[in-house]
């Protein structure tokens, strides 16, 4: 009896270090996807808060980068391979009668290559799409 419960113990804990060690594999191969689906070599510019304290003024005083700021970094930082503005907001994604709660970003062309995503449906919009602000949308899916 005491050789059969040793005997089970060991398969047991043996059974769950290999168990763990799977989680934990799985776990680290996630994060690397989710990792390298946000882009590699990535540099994101926000507008920064000034030093007043941790509270913010009322809404007239929160700083923005505007779409010269862009246009700026973007001539000033000659080693940059691809650059996007991006503006994101909530919204209904509504085709014929079914609908989604979605995010939606506004961007440009630049942003499929800097995000390390492919067209899933539509097609990517054109610079003259963006100048003219022509409304069009595509779905993308990880490269991962």
């Amino acid at each position: 009896m005491r050789t059969l419960l040793t005997m089970l113990g060991i398969i047991i804990s043996v059974a769950s270090v290999i168990a763990m060690l799977a989680i934990g594999e799985g776990s680290k191969e996630s994060i690397r996807t989710t990792i390298s689906a946000m882009g590699s070599n990535m540099i994101t510019i926000q507008p920064g808060a000034d030093d007043r304290g941790p509270a913010r003024g009322s809404g007239g005083n929160v700083q923005t980068l505007t779409l010269k700021d862009y246009e700026a970094i973007k001539a000033q930082a000659d080693l940059l391979s691809y650059s996007t503005p991006v503006v994101n907001g909530g919204g209904q994604v509504i085709n014929g009668s079914n609908n989604w709660p979605s995010t939606i970003y506004g961007v440009n062309p630049d942003y499929l290559n800097i995000k390390v995503v492919d067209l899933q449906s539509g097609s990517m919009f054109t610079d003259t799409e963006v100048q003219t602000a022509a409304k069009s949308c595509f779905a993308w899916t990880n490269r991962c």
